[in-house]
């Protein structure tokens, strides 16, 4: 297993801490939902997963070999998802 970090993937994909970092300042309402802010329900390419894999994962378009890593994805989507406020809504769905 290789010793990643995530800010060893930042060197390598500079928009993935552009994209930590947006996720840290996003703003929330009552009915904010962090699954919908990730996840695209509606093929909406702006949520924070579509844009994170076209930089890191098996089918991404980085130049880097080790963003193409199943370990590379998984600290990709968990560190940035986990900034993401929890969700504010009282839907069941979450």
């Amino acid at each position: 297993m290789l010793s990643l970090t995530f800010a060893d993937m930042a060197v390598m994909e500079p928009e993935l801490q552009e994209l930590l970092d947006e996720a840290k300042r996003v703003s929330v309402d009552r009915r904010f939902c962090r699954n919908h802010a990730w996840y695209s329900y509606l093929n909406e390419p702006d949520r924070f997963k579509n844009r994170m894999l076209k930089l890191v994962g098996f089918n991404s378009q980085s130049k880097a070999p080790l963003m193409h890593t199943s370990e590379a994805y998984d600290l990709a989507y968990k560190t940035i998802y986990e900034v993401l406020p929890p969700c504010q809504h009282v839907h069941p769905c979450c």
